[in-house]
């Protein structure tokens, strides 16, 4: 897989096995926690002890899962955002199954570059806090990019500490933004191009504005639907656990909200009201108020849903932390760009097993109250 950097590789291609030392074979029974990290940390202390400046890793069948793939990209970034060395590189050979995984986590992982969990979350909720009318405002300015004019990257300051990250992907260039899937990397670059003029004293040159606006205008499309998660997200944080979303695809992406009452047993994210009761409510096409109200953050956004849908929210009040859990996963799933769903026109969850919408198996909701068999 392409990382853009000249000091990380992720390869399938194990030839070059022969000729490079691995420093530390992972295998399944390390887990994905302390055992795996000391395991990495001391393959590096051997590669400094050995005077070595190229490190490998080997993870050993059975790792073939996102879990242990973001575990040890995790560990790896760390190590690069504590203890980087601009001589180092390090490669990880693995089978072309967990290649493709890596590639599925490698983007989001890499935001370890920027601090520990609390920076990184700090960053994200930043971002997602962006209203409406920001990004309207933003790229309105495209038709002048496109016409040759300067300056306007100055307004996209998003993240406060991104060095690192720019650092280690030293061989991203314009014509690479649009396959970078990943908004808050995007949202990097975007603020290393906003600081050009005051360090630099010029700006960044039109055409690689408009790239960067451009490939950030496309990732956008999964911007309001993470909005709307975290509104739900905000509302379990003010106590509102019961509060549960079914969605689905027909044409696009629809999505319920209601309460764990209202949702079935054997899968708790597929709704059992069909009666359209007053606990629930279509929040469907991501635009929870936002057509409304351009200016709502996502504070802004639970206080109104409180106000519009008082009995759903009075129905929702009450505890149910395993989903909550639950939830922040596919909140943090969607910030990748996989936005789950329970069913679609030609299949559902039940015939599966697990939700549909995700590259990364995701497994049912904690049950809903209602028994039967789901309609949908």
């Amino acid at each position: 897989m392409n990382t853009y950097s000249s000091h990380i590789e992720i390869t399938s291609d194990t030839k070059q096995m022969e000729s490079i030392k691995i420093h530390a074979y992972l295998h399944k029974g390390m887990g994905t926690g302390r055992i795996l990290s000391d395991a990495i940390k001391e393959a590096f202390r051997k590669m400094k002890k050995d005077g070595s400046n190229v490190i490998a890793f080997y993870p050993m069948g059975g790792m073939n899962d996102h879990e242990t793939a973001r575990a040890i990209l995790r560990c790896i970034f760390a190590y690069l955002r504590d203890c980087f060395d601009e001589k180092e590189r390090i490669i990880i050979f693995c089978n072309e199954q967990m290649e493709s995984i890596f590639a599925d986590c490698f983007w989001d992982e890499s935001l370890t570059l920027l601090g520990k969990r609390e920076d990184r979350e700090g960053y994200k909720l930043f971002f997602d806090n962006r209203t409406k009318s920001y990004w309207d405002r933003i790229f309105s300015y495209i038709p002048e990019i496109e016409k040759g004019h300067e300056g306007f990257e100055e307004h996209l300051g998003l993240c406060f500490s991104y060095l690192s990250w720019i650092n280690m992907f030293d061989k991203i260039t314009p014509a690479d933004f649009e396959y970078i899937r990943n908004i808050y990397c995007l949202g990097i670059i975007a603020t290393r191009m906003s600081r050009t003029p005051h360090w630099c004293y010029c700006n960044e040159r039109p055409e690689d504005v408009l790239a960067m606006y451009k490939a950030l205008q496309e990732q956008l499309w999964i911007y309001p639907y993470i909005f709307e998660l975290r509104v739900i997200a905000e509302l379990h944080n003010r106590g509102y656990e019961l509060l549960r979303i079914c969605p689905s695809v027909h044409l696009s992406w629809r999505c319920i909200a209601t309460t764990k009452d209202n949702t079935y047993e054997q899968c708790g994210a597929i709704c059992a009201d069909q009666s359209w009761g007053p606990t629930t409510v279509n929040i469907s096409f991501g635009e929870l108020f936002k057509d409304e109200d351009p200016t709502l953050d996502i504070q802004k956004a639970a206080d109104r849903f409180c106000k519009e849908y008082p009995k759903l929210v009075k129905a929702a009040k009450g505890s149910d932390p395993a989903y909550k859990k639950w939830f922040r996963h596919v909140l943090h799933l969607a910030q990748q760009g996989q936005l789950f769903y329970a069913y679609e026109d030609m299949g559902s969850c039940i015939e599966s097993g697990s939700m549909l919408g995700t590259t990364e198996p995701l497994p049912f909701p904690p049950a809903g109250t209602v028994k039967g068999t789901p309609c949908y």
